[in-house]
């Protein structure tokens, strides 16, 4: 198990701030000019440096001190007086425009190798979302890395255009038949008609407060939209001796086939003990026709990378028959 690292060196950059903020609001002292040299070239060089080597062996991006920098200079602009700025214009006239540079240049990079990497992980049925997942596993630290991916893959399957290719014997769909797909173009289609009434009605009262509803409606409905789409370029597939279980992008898992211990058709309620989970992005508003019963807890990933573990579950795929013939 890794050693937890320590939160006490985050204390030395935030230490050295506060003590330029002390001199700073020390009239006498910030007035001499040689002080506020000393509080420019610490603002601009001591305090990311600081912060650089405090993070350089964690999980933090190196690229943090890009923020910081740009932080502390807009603090030295607030704290120094103006007729002392000759070392923050500077900074800001000559030294930025290379370090914006370098950061294009860094997300350039990155991107290609971001595309490349993508590529060669694909699996054999070229599967954005498993590869993005993998490869923001890699390149993001910690919990950021299924949120990144989920992003990333929301923009993906709300605007691609490619075809859905035809099905192999060994993968099931599971959004022609159920109805799911229907339910989640009413959800766009609601929100759409609401966040466009809802806008003329609050842009009166308040523009930014009404743009910025605007906006998350929007995005919640393009949510949507992504999972909508993402469940017909997503399909359930045995692959071996696993049965690769998937619902879009907000629901899969691996189940091992010699771990099913029942699969059979069900259509009815299930039991209000909630013993058997419905995995759903609309839970009990989504309908089921099979049900697995397992030998022992299954861990499956939910939506930002969230682990669920269960031992029954119930979902609808399009051709049961197909789906208990080949597990059996």
């Amino acid at each position: 198990m890794t050693a937890r690292q320590p939160l006490w060196p985050f204390a030395i950059p935030i230490a050295l701030l506060s003590a330029l903020f002390i001199i700073a609001f020390s009239p006498n002292l910030v007035e001499q000019e040689w002080v506020a040299e000393a509080v420019s070239i610490d603002l601009m060089l001591t305090v990311p440096l600081a912060w650089y080597l405090v993070i350089r062996k964690r999980s933090i991006s190196k690229i943090t001190v890009v923020p910081i920098s740009i932080l502390c200079l807009l603090i030295g602009y607030q704290i120094v007086p103006e007729n002392r700025h000759v070392i923050l214009d500077g900074y800001q006239n000559f030294v930025l425009p290379f370090v914006e540079l370098g950061v294009l240049s860094f997300v350039i990079y990155n991107v290609v190798r971001f595309q490349k990497a993508t590529k060669a992980k694909r699996n054999s049925d070229g599967d954005f979302f498993d590869a993005i997942t993998a490869v923001t596993s890699e390149m993001v630290p910690g919990k950021l890395a299924p949120f990144l991916a989920l992003e990333i893959s929301m923009i993906y399957y709300a605007f691609s255009f490619k075809k859905g290719k035809a099905l192999d014997p060994n993968a099931f769909a599971y959004h022609k038949e159920s109805g799911v797909r229907a339910l989640y173009g009413a959800i766009v289609f609601i929100i759409l008609v609401e966040t466009v009434a809802l806008h003329f009605l609050l842009v009166g009262w308040s523009p930014t407060f009404a743009w910025v509803l605007t906006i998350l409606s929007l995005y919640t409905g393009l949510q949507f939209l992504a999972f909508a789409r993402s469940m017909g370029m997503r399909p359930m597939k045995i692959e071996k001796d696993t049965l690769v279980f998937r619902l879009g992008t907000f629901a899969h898992g691996n189940i091992p086939l010699e771990m099913i211990a029942k699969a059979y058709k069900h259509t009815s309620d299930l039991p209000e003990d909630k013993s058997v989970k419905k995995l759903g992005l609309l839970g009990e508003l989504e309908s089921h026709n099979v049900v697995l019963e397992l030998t022992e807890p299954i861990t499956f990933t939910r939506l930002y990378g969230k682990k669920e573990e269960h031992t029954k579950i119930a979902f609808w795929v399009d051709n049961p028959s197909a789906l208990l013939e080949r597990i059996s």
